[in-house]
């Protein structure tokens, strides 16, 4: 698919190639190393829960909103977390047209498929308020700058937003004939979601022979082919205690719920192995950083701070 958001000459591509086949790209990262990540959450106090992620220059912004909807039962709905991406023009000129929606299609795509689980977000059910009443919750992700690494930044937006997700506990209201009402109580509590199985989503991709991580936008032009690895982390994680990852994680305890290849070039199976290896390796990594970073920041009310980058 093509959204690329820079063009470049063959003899450009090829410099990029070569140095990602060598381990050594053109920022002086390896293949595997991300730009430094900052994240801050509560950006927007018109939405449920909102969070802003930059990485390099890439931002995108995730805001979190609830709607109270009315059924016959509750019991037959499919109460899942509705996605819709925005790639703004303003962000990238290739976002123009079928270029952008068709990409924001995919991603929004493999982040409900991801979502689509009953194990990584279990306080679903909460949003079931009555047989007839129940919370639908919509996640709005717009991406503001492009420099490579939507999907990524996207993933831990989401993430990060539904962390800061508050949601009214509506009081019911015993009605005639076994109707029941709900209503906004003056003196009202809200509840939160648990995200510590919440899936991270990453993007893996071939350049070259090379597996790599966090693209620049140059990058981008040289991927034949894209990995979408989406990781439910373990449902106790002492490495999120310690803060950083260590260098030799044990990944057997994470769960795959979402592998599914994007763009033109073919895989061979042994290549789309070692790409898995990688993306759940390193989405373990992000979520450790991620859930460290959002502790922290719940526990000491800290404003927004920078990630150190992975190595």
């Amino acid at each position: 698919m093509e959204y690329r958001g820079v063009t470049l000459g063959e003899t450009e591509k090829i410099f990029l190639i070569h140095g990602a086949q060598e381990g050594i790209r053109v920022d002086g990262r390896g293949c595997g190393d991300y730009r430094p990540i900052q994240i801050d959450v509560g950006v927007m106090p018109n939405c449920f829960g909102s969070a802003r992620v930059c990485i390099g220059e890439t931002e995108v912004i995730a805001g979190v909103k609830a709607e109270l909807l009315t059924v016959d039962d509750t019991s037959v709905v499919e109460n899942e977390i509705q996605f819709e991406i925005d790639m703004s023009a303003n962000a990238s000129v290739h976002f123009e047209g079928k270029r952008g929606e068709e990409f924001s299609g995919e991603v929004a795509l493999a982040l409900h498929t991801a979502y689509n689980n009953v194990d990584v977000l279990p306080d679903l059910k909460k949003l079931i308020i009555t047989k007839n009443h129940y919370w639908v919750v919509y996640v709005d992700i717009v991406v503001l700058r492009y420099e490579g690494n939507v999907v990524d930044a996207a993933s831990l937006a989401t993430k990060s937003a539904l962390y800061d997700t508050e949601i009214v506990d509506l009081m019911k209201i015993p009605g005639d004939q076994g109707t029941v009402y709900v209503e906004l109580p003056e003196m009202y509590t809200t509840f939160t979601f648990d995200i510590s199985r919440v899936p991270i989503l990453v993007g893996v991709n071939k350049i070259g022979t090379a597996n790599v991580m966090d693209p620049t936008a140059s990058e981008d032009e040289c991927v034949s082919a894209l990995l979408y690895v989406a990781m439910v982390p373990p449902e106790v994680d002492e490495n999120v205690e310690h803060g950083m990852p260590s260098a030799e994680l044990a990944n057997e305890d994470c769960n795959i719920c979402l592998l599914r290849q994007s763009g033109g070039g073919s895989l061979e199976l042994e290549s789309i192995r070692s790409m898995a290896v990688l993306g759940v390796s390193t989405a373990r990594k992000l979520n450790i950083l991620l859930m460290k970073h959002l502790l922290l920041a719940s526990e000491q009310k800290a404003e927004c701070e920078w990630i150190k980058p992975l190595v």
